[in-house]
């Protein structure tokens, strides 16, 4: 949808001072075209997003065992069960039945459709909280682990492409809360940075963001599935055809000498086979094991 606003024109451009004034009491097809992007993009990323949050938490249970987590986990779990099915139908049914009122003047839509412009603020708040209840959630139990500093540094590191997620989500919902209501937006100069009137530059800023956030939560989420995908055997035989022979000879050495010391850095950083997971031993988990902490 993105796409296609931007080849109409609707996306990434800007308006002229008339134009966006027009559009609080008119319409134009390129305000309707505009109106249709936001308002597609906005009911399905609930959707996109809760699902990625929800991955992301599943992700973590296979990694982390006990009580506590379970509690919190689940708690959240359904936490984002709730945000995805209240916006997914408040955002669909903002204007009731009456799909053709989103696109219509900015006025219209604020007198017809009551789960309009301050829910979708909150609703990006409560996004940008919940991408950031996620990204924290594994750590606590990770800093309990009986292992150096540095090691768990290298645990929370594997999260942490989550975090780009989080701050776009985070960029997103300063830009929402600074456009505001458009009543309230045309009694500012300056609206992230452009002219109150550029509406097609603000939505841009929204929609491009939103772009963002999707798209790195979806990467992060997804980077597990890469990994087994990825054919590390190509890679390696590049890379041996850029070194010396001798270059992996002396890794080899190195390699051997630190061999038997493989079993005991696994038992230090809490991994256990995932045949004793709560999955089965079929269960086939992407770092190899369930890590689990000291008890309490």
């Amino acid at each position: 949808m993105i796409v296609w606003g931007a080849a109409k024109g609707s996306i990434g451009a800007h308006s002229e001072e008339l134009e966006g004034q027009r559009w609080i009491t008119s319409v134009t097809p390129k305000w309707v075209i505009l109106s249709k992007v936001v308002w597609v993009v906005l009911f399905l990323q609930p959707l996109a997003l809760g699902f990625v949050k929800l991955a992301a938490v599943f992700f973590c249970r296979r990694l982390i065992v006990g009580r506590a987590f379970d509690i919190a986990s689940w708690s959240l779990i359904a936490l984002i069960v709730c945000w995805m099915t209240v916006f997914f139908f408040g955002l669909f049914f903002d204007c009731g039945t009456d799909f053709a009122a989103n696109w219509g003047s900015l006025s219209h839509i604020a007198a017809r459709c009551p789960f309009g412009f301050m829910p979708t603020i909150i609703y990006t708040i409560l996004d940008a909280a919940l991408d950031l209840a996620v990204l924290v959630l594994p750590l606590p139990w990770i800093i309990k682990l009986r292992t150096p500093w540095s090691r768990k540094l290298y645990l929370c590191s594997c999260f942490m492409l989550g975090a780009f997620a989080t701050a776009a989500a985070f960029v997103r919902m300063s830009i929402f809360i600074e456009a505001g209501i458009p009543s309230a937006a045309i009694h500012k100069d300056t609206v992230v940075g452009l002219p109150n009137y550029d509406v097609v530059g603000i939505v841009s800023a929204e929609m491009f963001w939103t772009m963002i956030e999707t798209t790195v939560a979806l990467i992060a989420c997804c980077l597990p599935t890469v990994k087994s995908a990825v054919n590390f055997g190509a890679v390696g035989r590049y890379l041996a055809s850029c070194f010396p022979a001798s270059f992996f000879t002396r890794s080899s050495e190195s390699g051997s000498r630190s061999k038997g010391l493989t079993r005991d850095k696994d038992v230090e950083l809490g991994f256990r086979p995932p045949a004793s997971s709560r999955f089965g031993a079929s269960a086939v988990l992407p770092i190899g094991g369930v890590m689990e902490c000291p008890s309490e």
